[in-house]
């Protein structure tokens, strides 16, 4: 570090048009995008990697259909009991940050340890493994850890890039200072490699924005066509459940009126009277185990509701509509926008933070 900061500030000290050049460069070096993908348009969704109680198993689900992996299995075991189960497509995995493929003898328990790519036939899938990004949480009923995670935390959390970028930087200049055989160096020599390492980190952040930003615009699609199914879903459950909540009610209609019907033009009361009874007997029978069984007053428009959402569950499974899908997609966003922000940063604003350090 006192090697960095003695050169960097001779460096910065003696060069002044070099120094503006710099910090030029370092305020255009966000702008700058890059073309390395992994083929964006072929990404098809954003699925959560879940594990079983054991902690063994490891499953995701792409398209109703479940993919189970455990730890100490490898990729080529895993692609063997794909193919015993009919799947003869090929599955393959990639790194979802350097999009490198691993290789078949790769076990899984170096592949869940964050983000990775799964490749089924000309789809991708981006895993998100809910390990490789979590949040920290504190007792706000404990004064004294609230203060210490305000203290330590919360202003780092507005400055985690900024310390990021800064440790990175510093890290792999000195890497570099120490791969020197000469212990001098000269001015356009650091001048390099200063603004190699700068570029790089450029480009790595503007990458990694840029594939944050190609899922979240994936699950912000998702979450809409969800939003739509279950609208529809409901509107059908509203039609059935009208139609029940009318022949109910047509029920109780037409024994008012053959009630009336009979007593006044068929009948005599004499004959209707014990009808009468049977129907009331009915009707408090069919109220009476209502309450039983809902432990509530018999009222229509309780009976609409329910009925309803009966038939809105029985069209949700008969369609098998993905009911936790919903949350996991919420969860996702918020998880992806929180990397968003914390990559998206005016870097000019950092490295006058790398420039005070130094």
């Amino acid at each position: 570090m006192n090697k960095l900061k003695f050169l960097t500030n001779h460096f910065l000290k003696n060069n002044n048009k070099t120094h503006k050049n710099i910090t030029k460069l370092q305020k255009n070096l966000y702008k700058f995008s890059t073309q390395e993908k992994y083929g964006s348009e072929k990404l098809k969704g954003v699925c959560v990697l879940n594990e079983d109680d054991s902690g063994n198993l490891m499953y995701v689900t792409i398209k109703n259909t479940p993919f189970i992996m455990q730890l100490s299995q490898t990729i080529m075991e895993f692609q063997q009991i794909q193919a015993q189960k009919s799947r003869i497509y090929p599955i393959t995995f990639y790194d979802a940050h350097t999009n490198q493929e691993y290789a078949s003898t790769t076990p899984f328990q170096f592949i869940i340890n964050k983000d990775f790519l799964m490749h089924i036939r000309d789809e991708i899938y981006y895993i998100y493994a809910k390990n490789s990004f979590v949040q920290p949480s504190i007792d706000l009923q404990n004064y004294q850890k609230f203060k210490q995670f305000y203290n330590i935390h919360f202003t780092t959390q507005q400055n985690l890039t900024q310390i990021d970028i800064e440790q990175k930087f510093i890290r792999n200049v000195l890497e570099h200072l120490e791969s020197l055989q000469s212990k001098q160096i000269s001015t356009s020599q650091l001048q390099i490699i200063i603004q190699n390492e700068l570029y790089q980190q450029a480009v790595q952040r503007k990458k990694k924005v840029s594939q944050i930003n190609e899922i979240l615009d994936l699950l912000y699609l998702e979450k809409k066509n969800l939003i739509e199914e279950e609208k529809e879903i409901k509107v059908k459950a509203q039609k059935k459940s009208k139609s029940a909540y009318n022949k109910l009610l047509s029920f109780y209609l037409v024994q008012a009126f053959m009630l009336q019907y009979g007593t006044y033009f068929l009948y005599s009361w004499d004959i209707i009277e014990p009808i009468t009874c049977l129907c009331t007997t009915l009707d408090m029978g069919l109220a009476y185990y209502y309450w039983l069984r809902f432990e509530r007053d018999f009222n229509w428009k309780d009976v609409w509701a329910r009925k309803q959402n009966k038939l809105e569950k029985q069209i949700k499974n008969k369609q098998q509509f993905p009911t936790d899908r919903m949350e996991d997609v919420n969860n996702l966003i918020q998880t992806f926008e929180a990397k968003k922000q914390i990559l998206s940063v005016h870097q000019e604003e950092v490295f006058k933070g790398i420039q005070n350090d130094l």
